[in-house]
């Protein structure tokens, strides 16, 4: 009788425990460049770092409160570190913008700040840095003109595709 009662047990608290630790594993997400026409200028230009604040340069969807706290947005994550997709995605997108007339440049981002607020915003700042020749330009984006309210994973992700879109529309120029 008790080793029928310590089975049962073991059967109950197995279940029990099985139920409670195992969570779906988590979505991941890749961020794919808006315009991905033909790179046929694959050699003009070389996305060869980008940096973001350290906070925020892991695998995890993050939204900033108003307070400045952090969230995490659970059950998400970006395929890679956030600043290899944004440098992935942006070298994409510059090199189907870019002219075969641009020579070689090499471009260097540095984000002070990269992150979606709670209204559903994406807010960026930083500098970009063009060799040869270290030219900068000072980006400050902000999404949108108005708050979309949506903070799902989809919607962070379309919001960063539409930053890397913009800031390779306006470092095209800078190429030449």
């Amino acid at each position: 009788m008790r080793t029928l009662l310590a089975i049962a047990a073991c059967a109950i608290l197995g279940v029990t425990t099985s139920c409670i630790t195992k969570a779906p594993p988590a979505r991941r997400y890749i961020l794919l460049p808006k315009n991905h026409g033909a790179a046929s200028n694959a050699a003009t230009v070389s996305v060869t770092e980008v940096r973001l604040p350290t906070y925020l340069d892991d695998n995890g969807m993050h939204l900033m409160r108003q307070d400045g706290e952090l969230l995490t947005v659970p059950g998400v994550n970006w395929g890679a570190r956030l600043s290899q997709q944004i440098r992935d995605a942006l070298q994409t997108e510059l090199r189907s913008l870019a002219t075969a007339a641009s020579s070689p440049r090499t471009l260097r981002l540095e984000f002070q700040q990269c992150c979606v607020d709670t209204d559903g915003v994406l807010h960026a700042s930083g500098i970009a840095t063009i060799q040869p020749g270290g030219r900068t330009h000072i980006f400050n984006y902000t999404s949108g003109d108005q708050p979309t309210g949506k903070t799902d994973a989809p919607a962070i992700r379309l919001l960063h595709q539409e930053l890397v879109a913009n800031l390779a529309q306006s470092l095209v120029p800078l190429l030449k």
